[in-house]
């Protein structure tokens, strides 16, 4: 188990290296960062970790980044370039990062957005050129890119270490088939972290019922589905009195964003759609005894009246953020996006998904296969823009990994309604831990749809026969994508 201790050391260790990026004024809570970190920077200079780079310039090259953009005024994925200073701390950071790059480097990094960005790549790759040389896009589509050819085996990409910190680890190992990795994520990349499932709890709401420090639970290993289903149940209230639960007047133990996150609550306990051999073959794990007894944890929360839906509110309320932010709800089962979207005068926390039980070594999570990012280079960069990708992609990723990635954890931490500052420790802790299971991400047998249809609609009955019925199907899907995968570089 993580204890509390380590996990913020290493928060604070980060904070400092990037401490020169500037930021907001100190506030009490800042200045006590600010001193721990303090004592803990002799042993950060020790163990600092560079990435082995060769001393190179470019000749003023462009360095581009072909990215989703949904064009409805929202920068989908902003983490990658910004146009200028704005004194806003991630935004600057950003900024200052890559302008370190540039001069180091003696490049121009900037980004070409596209909606969906898969589709150019499609066009590109077979015109034989492509203007980038990184392209990001959701992990549902940018894998299927793999399959057609169209990205470079990250194996032989050069001056990329995937073993670096700055490297997603069960990213890169979930990603790896047959010995080749054509997509990956890590602290470079931003957006992803930001669709990962967490549960938000109202912090008043639970003192005023009494709840002990939920953080405590998290760190003991305590804080567990049936912890959660407990407390869910108190804090169910009909206020009106009316003998009704209604979603726009009652108070509830836990909102949930959809009943399409139903399976991430599985993830999180423990439960996933394939299994990775240590032959490096792929077995079905959905109808496990585990997987069955996770589903049965559920029933007391997200089967009964303690929960309610934003599907089933439609025409009710705008979306679920409205009763959490009345402090009309214990629990929000959403995406950490949300936490700067709140608009509360109750104080908020954010706690990972529960485990299954006590046992259960690690809080687990998952990002969406969709609204979500990954990143991958096109098989056409070759020659010379191959060795400077190489170089470029590390320098960036690592310098992101002192920079970019933990300011982004303080800049949610500084926005208008930042929820208690343990809650930065928590998201550290979740993104340490996420699972990419490389079923959902192909969305072989279209496995999500299937699993949470039948856990809202059936609450699990008939669910091993529900899967066993698309066994041969799901198998012959993932087969393809293997036989593809043999036939590519």
């Amino acid at each position: 188990m993580m204890k509390k201790q380590s996990v913020l050391c290493i928060f604070l260790a980060s904070l400092f290296v990037m401490s020169s990026c500037g930021g907001g004024e100190d506030t009490p809570a800042e200045t006590g960062t600010a001193a721990a970190t303090a004592e803990t920077t002799a042993e950060t200079v020790e163990t600092e970790i560079l990435p082995d780079l060769p001393d190179v310039t470019f000749g003023g090259a462009e360095f581009n980044v072909l990215k989703w953009d949904a064009g409805n005024g929202v920068h989908n994925y902003f983490e990658f370039d910004v146009e200028e200073l704005t004194g806003e701390l991630l935004n600057d950071s950003i900024y200052n990062r890559n302008m370190e790059i540039e001069e180091q480097y003696d490049v121009t990094i900037s980004t070409i957005s596209e909606n969906p960005p898969q589709n150019r790549l499609s066009k590109d790759v077979k015109a034989g050129e492509t203007p980038y040389q990184v392209i990001t896009d959701w992990p549902t589509k940018l894998t299927n890119s793999s399959t057609q050819g169209h990205l470079l085996n990250l194996y032989s990409l050069p001056y990329v270490d995937l073993e670096k910190p700055w490297w997603d680890q069960n990213a890169v190992d979930a990603y790896s088939i047959g010995g080749k990795l054509y997509v990956t994520t890590g602290e470079y990349v931003l957006y992803d972290k930001q669709r990962v499932l967490v549960v938000f709890f109202n912090h008043d709401m639970a003192d005023d019922m009494g709840i002990p420090n939920l953080y405590d639970a998290v760190w003991d290993g305590k804080w567990t589905v049936d912890l959660m289903n407990s407390y869910t149940t108190e804090a169910t209230m009909d206020l009106d009195g009316d003998g009704k639960l209604d979603p726009v007047k009652d108070q509830f133990g836990m909102i949930s964003g959809s009943k399409t996150y139903l399976p991430y609550l599985l993830f999180g306990m423990g439960s996933t759609y394939s299994k990775k051999e240590a032959d490096d073959s792929y077995s079905l794990a959905i109808t496990s005894e585990h997987t069955i007894n996770t589903i049965e944890s559920l029933a007391d929360t997200f089967y009964t009246d303690n929960t309610i839906w934003w599907e089933d509110c439609h025409g009710k309320l705008e979306n679920m953020q409205i009763p959490f932010q009345e402090g009309r709800g214990l629990f929000y089962h959403e995406v950490s996006q949300c936490v700067r979207m709140f608009d509360m005068e109750d104080a908020f926390g954010v706690l990972p998904q529960p485990k299954y039980n006590e046992a259960q070594e690690n809080y687990l999570t998952s990002m969406q296969t969709e609204w979500s990012s990954i990143l991958g280079v096109p098989v056409t960069v070759t020659g010379d823009a191959l060795e400077m990708t190489g170089v470029l992609l590390e320098a960036l990723s690592a310098l992101s990994h002192t920079t970019t990635y933990p300011t982004f954890i303080e800049d949610i931490m500084q926005s208008k309604n930042a929820p208690d500052r343990e809650s930065a420790e928590i998201l550290k802790m979740i993104h340490e831990n996420i699972i990419y299971d490389i079923f959902g991400v192909f969305n072989i047998g279209d496995l999500a749809n299937t699993v949470w249809q039948n856990l809202y609609n059936k609450h699990g009955e008939g669910f091993a026969s529900t899967i066993a019925a698309n066994e041969e199907k799901i198998k012959t899907a993932f087969d393809k994508i293997l036989e593809s995968y043999e036939k590519l570089p």
